[in-house]
């Protein structure tokens, strides 16, 4: 999309974020959906991030390239580049496993090297 405004009010002007995370608490809170006693609070944002990293775990489990696919995921959030994506990547339990599976094999490959 080039140009505009996807969100709009009823008055035409751009949606903010505050009145975004306005219309959620309403929204969770008419839905009758508990408050955690501590900690943080759900917002919008909570739901973007599992989306993000949900997508990157389900590639992982089926074998696909992630590394292929990130170009893909970061245009559809938004993202002005891959660094904002790839923050996801170390969120997947599933690619902390492979990483530390490709870190064992490969170690040997390092020479070894002390310091003191």
């Amino acid at each position: 999309m080039t140009g505009g405004t996807f969100f709009v009010s009823s008055t035409g002007r751009p949606v903010t974020p505050v009145s975004v995370g306005v219309m959620f608490n309403r929204i969770w809170d008419r839905a009758g959906l508990a408050r955690p006693a501590g900690g943080q609070r759900p917002r919008p944002y909570d739901f973007r991030h599992h989306f993000a990293y949900a997508n990157i775990d389900r590639w992982m489990a089926r074998g696909i390239d992630v590394a292929a696919m990130l170009p893909y995921l970061a245009r559809y959030m938004g993202h002005a580049s891959l660094d904002s994506t790839f923050y996801y990547i170390q969120t997947s339990p599933r690619f902390l496993d492979a990483y530390a599976h490709l870190t064992e094999t490969t170690a040997s490959v390092l020479p070894e090297v002390g310091f003191r």
